[in-house]
């Protein structure tokens, strides 16, 4: 018996292949939801991810699995990634939008 969710996290039957395919489609989803700034999307799908692999990793033992945790780094590089490009734009933006008001109380009698 399996159970998918909304994300396409299916429980039980899961083998480690089907696991890492999913937490990396995750993962990509979890990228373009950081680039198109929709931030709850972002944290419904991490909410997903880290169920699908606490239910995973309680019925699979993946001990000294290389390519499990690979995958498992290579995702969360990622994710690293992406978070780090937005906050520069973030930090950009805020030392804008400062300079554009610091200018425009410029024109304030």
């Amino acid at each position: 018996m399996s159970c998918q969710s909304d994300f396409g996290v299916t429980a039980m039957t899961m083998t480690k292949e089907d696991f890492i395919d999913e937490f990396q489609q995750m993962n990509d989803r979890i990228e373009t939801a950081i680039a198109a700034r929709n931030f709850d999307l972002v944290v419904n799908i991490d909410e997903s991810r880290r169920e699908l692999l606490h239910q995973f990793t309680a019925e699979i033992d993946p001990d000294n699995d290389q390519i499990f945790f690979e995958a498992l780094e290579s995702c969360a590089k990622d994710n690293a990634r992406a978070i780090s490009k937005l906050k520069m734009e973030m930090v950009t933006l805020s030392s804008n939008v400062s300079s554009q008001t610091k200018a425009l109380n410029g024109y304030q009698p």
